[in-house]
C-alpha cells in the first residue's frame, strides 16, 4: 500500500504552483479592484431579475424486484393514492413524505433527460431516478414517475409517486439580486479553459513525441532522480524534493545556456498552441521561461485530471491560472480560478469528501478585495433552475469550511443570513434544505468548542421553521425504517433505535441490499444491543425474524460466564449481539472464518453459533463468536493493518484452550 502512496507522491511532487498561498501583492490586488468597480458599476445599474427554484413537491419513493413487473405496473398505474399502492405490495419498499426535485437538463452527450431527487435526511438515504425527456413526462399533472431494469429473471422497479404537482417559486428579490451579482462579477459564462474546435478522442491522436523528447531532454540534463521499485521510499522522496525544489535554476540555467533545448521547447510551444494541446512538463517550464501571458494560454489549453482524490495537481493548476490572471489583470478568469479552488471543483478521476475537506479554501484573498464577500459566496450558494443564463454553484461544505476561515464579524454575519433564508416563508423548501445542510457543516469546522455549542443550540431553533418533510426526519432520523416496517410497528415500538440505514452493504456477514439497525429493548441499561442486518429481495425480511430467537439468544449469552465477565470488567462496555436473517452466526464468503487458521477450524462446530462483539471502554472491540458447547472463539483485530488478526479459544469457564495467529 505504501509503495503505491509512494509513487503517486512522485509524480504529484512534479507539479506544483507558483503561488502557494494565492497571496497577493497590494498592487495586483489594486489592478484587480479596479475592474470590480467597472463590474460593480455594472451590477448597480442593472435592472432586477426574476430568479425562480427548481422544480419542487413532495412525494414517495417506491422500489420492488418481482418476476411479475407487469402486475405492479397495472397496479401502478390504476391506484389513486399510495396507501392502496403499498396495501397491494406489502414487499414494497417505501420512503414516505419526501422532498422531491425535478431538473430538466442536457447530458453530456446533448440528450435531454429530466431527473427526479430527493435528499438524506438523518439515517435515510437520497433517492434518484434519471428518465429521457419526452413532452408527457414534462406534464405538470402526473401521479408518478419510474426506472426499471431487469437482471436473472428479475426485474426491479423504483420511482416517485407525488402528493402534488410540482411547484415552482420566485426566488424572494433580496437573494435573486445576489444572483444576478455573481452572474456580473463572475461571468461564469466565460469558461477558464479555452474550447475545442476538436474532440478529446481526436486530440488523443495527437503525436506527443514532441513532448516526450522535451521532458526527457530535460529530466536526463538534470539529472531527474528515478524511482525504482522496492527501493527506499523516504529517500526516493527526499531525492525527488530535492531535484523539484532546484526546477527553477535547472529550467532558465538550460534556456540560457543549452541551445537544443532552447530549439526542443520552442517546438513544444508552437506544436501545443497550433493544436491546442498542452503538457504537463511543458506548462511548468513555461510558468518559468515564458512571458506570463503565454504561459497564461498554455494553462487554459488542456484541463488536468487529477488521478486520485488526493490528487492536488488539478489545484496547483487553477492557483497557477489565478496567479497569472492576476499578474495580467485578467479579473473574469481569476475570480473563477480561485472560487473553484474554493470549491474544490476540478476534474479526477475519483473523489471523496474527507479528501475535500481537507483542502484549503483560500477565502482569505477574496475577502482581501472590493467585493462582496457575502453576496458572492451565499449567492453562489442558492440553488437555482433559471435556464436562460448560466450561473456559477458553489459546494455548501466548502461555503461553510470558508466561511470558518474568515473573521468573526464575517461569521456573525453568514450566521445570521442562513437564520434569515431559514425562516423566510418565501424561500424554497430545496434551498431551505440546502442553508441547514450548509450550517450543519459550517459547526464541523468551527474549532472553538464554546462556539460550536452555541451554534448546536442555534440549528436547533431552525428545525421548527424547516418544511414538515424536512423537519419529521430531522426530529426521526429513523423516519425509514420505521415507514419501511411500518406494519410491525407495534414491534418495533418495543426498542431504542441507535441507528438504521437502508442500502447495499457489504460486511463480513453480508453482502447485498438490506436494512441494517441497531436496537436496544426500552428502559433497560443499553448494555445489550441488537444488530441486524435484514437482507431486502424480492421480500423485506420482517422484524419478527429477529424477534422469535431474541429470548434465546439473550438467553444464551447472558449464561456464558466467560462473556459476562468481558462484559462486566466495566460499565461502559456494550456488548452487541448479531442477527442476518434468521440467525445469528453467517460466514459470508467465509470472511468471519478466514481468520480462524486451519488446524483450529476443522476442530470447530459453527452450528446454531452466536456472533457479538464488544465494544470496550477504550475504544477498542473483540469479537466473540458463542459456540454451541459454550466455548467462545475470540477474534482481536489490531490497529496496525500489518498484524494479524489473533484468534484465541476459551472454554466456558474462561480458561485458554488454545491461542494462534493467523
Amino acid at each position: 500500500m505504501f509503495k503505491i502512496v509512494s509513487t503517486a507522491l512522485l509524480l504529484i511532487i512534479t507539479f506544483k504552483s507558483l503561488a502557494q498561498d494565492l497571496s497577493l501583492s497590494d498592487k495586483k490586488l489594486n489592478l484587480l479592484n479596479a475592474e470590480i468597480a467597472l463590474l460593480e458599476d455594472k451590477y448597480k445599474k442593472s435592472k432586477p431579475k426574476i430568479i425562480k427554484s427548481f422544480p419542487q413537491t413532495t412525494g414517495s419513493y417506491f422500489e420492488i424486484t418481482t418476476q411479475n413487473p407487469k402486475a405492479f405496473l397495472v397496479v401502478l398505474k390504476k391506484t389513486r393514492d399510495f396507501k392502496a399502492l403499498v396495501d397491494s405490495f406489502p414487499n414494497l419498499l417505501i420512503d414516505k413524505d419526501l422532498l422531491v426535485i425535478k431538473n430538466t437538463y442536457l447530458d453530456y452527450t446533448k440528450t435531454r433527460k429530466i431527473d427526479l431527487s430527493s435528499f438524506g435526511i438523518g439515517n435515510g438515504g437520497d433517492h434518484s431516478i434519471s428518465l429521457n425527456y419526452t413532452d408527457s413526462l414534462a406534464k405538470n399533472d402526473l401521479k408518478y414517475f419510474y426506472v426499471s431494469y431487469s437482471y436473472k429473471g428479475k426485474t426491479t422497479i423504483s420511482g416517485f409517486y407525488l402528493n402534488a404537482k410540482f411547484k415552482v417559486e420566485e426566488i424572494p428579490h433580496q437573494y435573486a439580486d445576489w444572483v444576478n451579482y455573481n452572474d456580473i462579477l463572475i461571468e461564469p459564462e466565460k469558461p477558464i479553459f479555452l474550447s475545442k474546435s476538436t474532440s478529446q478522442i481526436e486530440r488523443l491522436k495527437f503525436k506527443t513525441d514532441v513532448f516526450d523528447t522535451l521532458n526527457n531532454y530535460f529530466n536526463t540534463h538534470t539529472n531527474k532522480p528515478k524511482y525504482v521499485y522496492g527501493s527506499d521510499d523516504k529517500l526516493s522522496l527526499q531525492k525527488m524534493k530535492k531535484w523539484d525544489s532546484q526546477h527553477k535554476k535547472f529550467a532558465d540555467s538550460l534556456y540560457r545556456n543549452d541551445a537544443k533545448f532552447r530549439k526542443i521547447l520552442d517546438s513544444a510551444l508552437l506544436y501545443a498552441d497550433s493544436h491546442s494541446v498542452s503538457n504537463e512538463g511543458l506548462e511548468k517550464l513555461a510558468l518559468v521561461i515564458f512571458p506570463k501571458q503565454i504561459s497564461l494560454n498554455l494553462l487554459r489549453q488542456q484541463q488536468m485530471i487529477g488521478t486520485c482524490s488526493y490528487d492536488d495537481r488539478p489545484l496547483y493548476q487553477l492557483k497557477n491560472i489565478a496567479f497569472l490572471s492576476a499578474e495580467t489583470s485578467n479579473w473574469s478568469l481569476y475570480i473563477k480560478a480561485t472560487l473553484n479552488i474554493l470549491n474544490d471543483h476540478v476534474s479526477r478521476v475519483a473523489n471523496s469528501n474527507i479528501a475535500s475537506e481537507s483542502k484549503k479554501t483560500f477565502v482569505e484573498d477574496l475577502a482581501r478585495l472590493n467585493v462582496d464577500i457575502n453576496k458572492l459566496l451565499i449567492g453562489s450558494n442558492l440553488r437555482v433552475a433559471d435556464t436562460s443564463k448560466t450561473h456559477y454553484f458553489s459546494d455548501g461544505s466548502k461555503i461553510a469550511q470558508a466561511y470558518a476561515n474568515l473573521d468573526k464579524g464575517k461569521q456573525k454575519e453568514f450566521e445570521q443570513i442562513v437564520e434569515d433564508i431559514i425562516k423566510n416563508p418565501a424561500v424554497d423548501s430545496f434551498n431551505k434544505l440546502h442553508f441547514y445542510n450548509t450550517i450543519s457543516n459550517y459547526k464541523h469546522f468551527v474549532k472553538d468548542t464554546l462556539k460550536v455549542n452555541e451554534l448546536n443550540h442555534k440549528i436547533k431553533k431552525l428545525i421548527p421553521f424547516l418544511p414538515k418533510e424536512i423537519k419529521s426526519r430531522i426530529e426521526n432520523p429513523n423516519k425509514l425504517l420505521t415507514d419501511m416496517l411500518y406494519g410491525e410497528q407495534k414491534l418495533l415500538e418495543k426498542f431504542d433505535i441507535l441507528s438504521s440505514t437502508v442500502g447495499d452493504i457489504y460486511s463480513y456477514n453480508y453482502g447485498g441490499k438490506c436494512w441494517k439497525a441497531k436496537l436496544t429493548e426500552r428502559n433497560t441499561s443499553r448494555q445489550i444491543v441488537y444488530d441486524l442486518t435484514m437482507p431486502i429481495g424480492e421480500k423485506i425480511t420482517p422484524l419478527n425474524n429477529f424477534i422469535l430467537k431474541m429470548d434465546s439468544l439473550k438467553l444464551a449469552v447472558s449464561k456464558s460466564y466467560f462473556l459476562r465477565q468481558q462484559l462486566d470488567k466495566n460499565k461502559k462496555n456494550i456488548l452487541h449481539i448479531e442477527f442476518t436473517n434468521d440467525k445469528s452466526f453467517t460466514d459470508h464468503k467465509n470472511y468471519t472464518t478466514k481468520a480462524v487458521p486451519a488446524q483450529l477450524l476443522e476442530k470447530l462446530d459453527f452450528d446454531n453459533a452466536i456472533s457479538t462483539y464488544i465494544d470496550f471502554y477504550d475504544q477498542t472491540y473483540i469479537r466473540y463468536i458463542l459456540l454451541k458447547n459454550n466455548n467462545v472463539l475470540a477474534i482481536t483485530s489490531s490497529r496496525n493493518i500489518n498484524v494479524k488478526e489473533k484468534c484465541q479459544l476459551f472454554d466456558e469457564n474462561g480458561m485458554l484452550l488454545s491461542q494462534t495467529e493467523h
